[in-house]
Order: C-alpha cells, then structure tokens, then sequence
C-alpha cells in the first residue's frame, strides 16, 4: 500500500489535475519573501513546471519515480484535504482493478 501511495503521489506532482490556477487578491498583502500584492490583483501559478522544477525535486524531476515518496527526507509535508480525498479515491480503485 506504500508503494501503490508513493505512485498515486508521483503521478498527482507530474501530472496535476490542476495544471494552472489563478487566484485573486481580495485585500492587500505581502508575501514571505517580500512581495507585494494589491487588491484585485490576480495570481497566477503553474503546478505542472513546480512539479518539475529541479530545485525542488533534484536533477530527476523529469522521470516518474515513486520512490522519492518514500525516502525519509521527502517524508510527511502538507496535504490539502481534498489532494487526500484524491489519493484515497485513486487508491481504492486501482486496488479494485487488482482484487
């Protein structure tokens, strides 16, 4: 079950089901780094390059593997609730498909 875990994360990082986003800024405000970001201003970001940006993921971003998931370092992170929702649906069917 680890395994089939690491494989569905993998694939949701390379292939998000929401490729791009943008969201809009309904009060001023300031981000960690410093930046500055006005009301009404709209924000746009790419999930598919972050989920391939080597920074990030190492110099094998490029390549599927679910081991990644598994190594300690790479261990626990955020989950919104509906990324687990994801997970425990696309889990529950392919366990079905291989019952």
């Amino acid at each position: 079950m680890h395994y089939l875990h690491a494989a569905a994360s993998e694939a949701m990082q390379m292939f998000p089901p929401v490729p791009v986003d943008t969201k809009a800024c309904l009060k001023p405000d300031v981000w960690p780094d410093g930046t500055f970001v006005g009301e009404g201003w709209f924000v746009t970001y790419h999930t598919y390059a972050m989920g391939r940006m080597e920074s990030v993921w190492g110099t094998d971003c490029n390549e599927f593997r679910p081991e990644r998931w598994l190594e300690e370092e790479n261990g626990g992170g955020t989950w919104c609730t509906g990324q687990k929702i994801r997970l425990n649906i696309w889990c529950f069917m392919v366990e079905q498909e291989c019952v």
